[in-house]
């Protein structure tokens, strides 16, 4: 997580430890602010569902808190002299990030097309599938708040910034469009 302030690592500390992570700690502090906040899952406790875990924080904490991605490592590499090597961190959660898959559903409807469209110009990637996750693609609240902007340009209504975070798709944000304009969703 890169919360920075000191009182957005304390929510997520608490945040944390109400869904049942232990242990969850400020790692390091760096200069421009950026809080480093480990955490672990008890093995015990089963499987994380990064989706209903990025949902469970929408609900808890600002937009801006909420993490653009979740990986689950089973210990933070470490460097020879005992710190974070924050090279292989960035390359184990490039490789175990979710990516979309190949051939995956494009946009139905024009909805879903015009909201592809707007993801593609804020997002600045071509081919954006029906399922594609706003945050995986390279997504963050500054960003979905440029699409907020963007859907309310096209389509004249307010999206909720809080919604983008439930309902990161294509198809989920075109459905809330859909459904704050009074039209039918697309099937």
């Amino acid at each position: 997580a890169a919360p920075r302030r000191p009182s957005d690592a304390a929510a997520w500390l608490r945040a944390l430890a109400r869904r049942g992570f232990a242990d969850a700690r400020v790692v390091r502090v760096e200069p421009d602010g950026v809080t480093l906040v480990s955490a672990r899952y008890p093995a015990d406790a089963g499987h994380v569902d990064p989706e209903a875990l990025r949902a469970w924080l929408a609900e808890r904490l600002p937009a801006h808190m909420v993490p653009a991605a979740f990986v689950a490592l089973p210990a933070l590499p470490l460097s020879g002299n005992g710190k974070v090597d924050r090279t292989r961190v960035r390359r184990l959660l490039g490789e175990r990030a979710a990516r979309p898959a190949e051939g995956a559903d494009p946009p139905r409807g024009e909805t879903e097309e015009g909201m592809a469209a707007l993801w593609s110009e804020v997002l600045g990637v071509a081919g954006v599938a029906r399922e594609a996750n706003f945050f995986l693609l390279g997504g963050d609240s500054l960003l979905a708040t440029r699409l907020v902007t963007a859907v309310r340009r096209r389509w004249g209504v307010e999206l909720p910034l809080r919604e983008v975070l439930r309902t990161p798709t294509v198809a989920g944000t075109a459905a809330l469009v859909d459904r704050l304009r009074g039209a039918p969703p697309a099937g």
